[in-house]
């Protein structure tokens, strides 16, 4: 997200980014400029946490964040663009359970709780919860629970159904999708190597539906 004159990724050559190392953000912001044509190393990366990339654009002092709710929507409302997100590169941000092969074994009946009590509550997260609860989520998050229910509706909330076609196949989708990602990231040099995924898409808690 971007104040003043910068309109463009592409302006952005040169310019302190404001983003927190190691995170979804790094990858969203090395996508971003390369669909410009640049790297990370065409900007000056300034380390920010989320919660300080508000007042770190807002002060002046860098051109550019990569942030999220509730601080993008406040930064929208003071006047800033976005110059790219997330809907530009779809299915490329989400987010996976990840277990030890042992864990997955000795706490297996938990594990499924966790995973049936996902698919239970999508579509009802919103119509289920009293005042109160929804209060607690609001303060938590730290945006109102209007803002939260937008949030809430920029998510894609695959269906028991529509994770399991993701996971299954040889390759599956999910897995042509890490391999894209992996070489993408090994090339900016996000990663060191390529991790071994040997028998890392695991679908029996999945499909054991109660």
């Amino acid at each position: 997200m971007t104040l003043g004159a910068i309109r463009e990724t592409a302006m952005l050559r040169g310019k302190k980014v404001g983003v927190e190392l190691r995170t979804a953000g790094m990858y969203l912001l090395a996508k971003a400029l390369e669909r410009a044509g640049m790297t990370l190393k065409d900007v000056e990366i300034v380390s920010l946490n989320l919660a300080e990339t508000e007042s770190a654009l807002m002060g002046g002092e860098v051109d550019a964040v990569v942030t999220s709710l509730p601080w993008q929507s406040r930064l929208i409302g003071a006047g800033a663009i976005s110059l790219f997100d997330s809907k530009m590169i779809p299915g490329e941000l989400s987010r996976l359970l990840v277990v030890r092969s042992d864990a997955l074994k000795s706490h297996q009946a938990a594990l499924q709780s966790l995973v049936d009590a996902h698919f239970t509550i999508l579509g009802d997260l919103t119509e289920k919860l009293g005042a109160g609860e929804r209060a607690v989520i609001a303060r938590r998050e730290g945006m109102s629970w209007n803002d939260f229910e937008g949030v809430l509706d920029l998510i894609k909330w695959p269906s028991r159904s529509e994770v399991l076609r993701m996971m299954n196949g040889t390759p599956s989708p999910l897995d042509e999708m890490a391999d894209r990602m992996v070489d993408f990231m090994v090339k900016i040099e996000l990663m060191p190597g390529k991790p071994d995924r040997t028998n890392w898409i695991e679908t029996s808690i999945v499909g054991m539906a109660p």
